[in-house]
């Protein structure tokens, strides 16, 4: 008794039928090189696609924390306009420190929203009070309460403004 049936008896095909197999796979137009290229050629799409997800998702994520951590300096940002308008930063250390930091945010990509004299835009103004006036036309900025801010094509926070209604 042979080892092969000992164990079970384990079955190899013979070379014959091995080639003719082949030969029949050949016949029908049947190629491993075409087959193994067009796999290469799908995982390697594949790959790009990920590859552009990941890189997309990751600018999305850095723009989201930048957006975050912008949002959580405006009530800085909202305090140095306060003292602008005071009339307390017209010069010395701490103007040119308020400066410098809305330079840095600016080259970051933030935008203030809202100015005075441009038309009123419910998706950038939230108006809390209308009132008439001489010198600015209705349905457009009087006055601005509260700036906006923006990063790119992301709003962080409606302007505050009053709504002129025009003349009296």
């Amino acid at each position: 008794m042979g080892l092969d049936e000992v164990a079970g008896g384990v079955e190899t095909e013979p070379a014959e039928r091995i080639e003719a197999a082949e030969e029949m796979l050949e016949e029908s137009g049947y190629s491993r090189e075409a087959e193994l290229e067009e796999d290469l050629r799908r995982v390697t799409a594949e790959y790009q696609n990920y590859r552009r997800r990941v890189d997309r998702d990751r600018s999305s994520e850095k723009e989201r924390v930048k957006g975050q951590f912008i949002s959580e300096l405006m009530p800085v940002l909202d305090d140095i306009s306060g003292a602008r308008q005071a009339g307390e930063l017209q010069e010395g250390p701490f103007a040119h420190i308020a400066e410098r930091l809305e330079t840095v945010l600016a080259q970051q990509g933030l935008e203030r929203v809202g100015e005075v004299g441009i038309p009123f835009d419910p998706n950038e103004h939230e108006a809390i009070m209308q009132q008439a006036s001489d010198e600015i036309e209705a349905e457009h900025v009087a006055v601005v309460v509260r700036s906006g801010y923006r990063i790119g094509d992301r709003l962080l926070r409606a302007a505050q403004v009053i709504v002129s209604s025009g003349s009296e």
